[in-house]
């Protein structure tokens, strides 16, 4: 068995699918798709979804608070990545 990129991508999707993740194809999620939610390739963080998460995670938080956390989130991320949008 040779190992390659699409043997490796193919295990990686297998084990994130048992994790209960649910996998999508960059045919429906790339920018400029009906379901994209990023606006271009460069976008590596999901903004709606991070703000989505942090709502879940803490749904007694008034929205402004909510808020904050995202934007210290972000601010960690870019400042650690040294890049990124909002």
């Amino acid at each position: 068995m040779s190992l390659n990129e699409s043997t490796v991508e193919a295990a990686a999707l297998e084990w994130f699918t048992t994790l209960g993740y649910a996998v999508g194809h960059e045919s429906q999620l790339a920018p400029g798709e009906a379901a994209a939610e990023p606006d271009s390739f460069g976008d590596v963080v999901l903004v709606e979804r991070l703000r989505a998460a942090i709502a879940r995670l803490n749904p007694y938080c008034v929205r402004p608070r909510q808020e904050l956390k995202f934007e210290q989130e972000w601010e960690a991320w870019t400042d650690q990545n040294g890049r990124g949008r909002v």
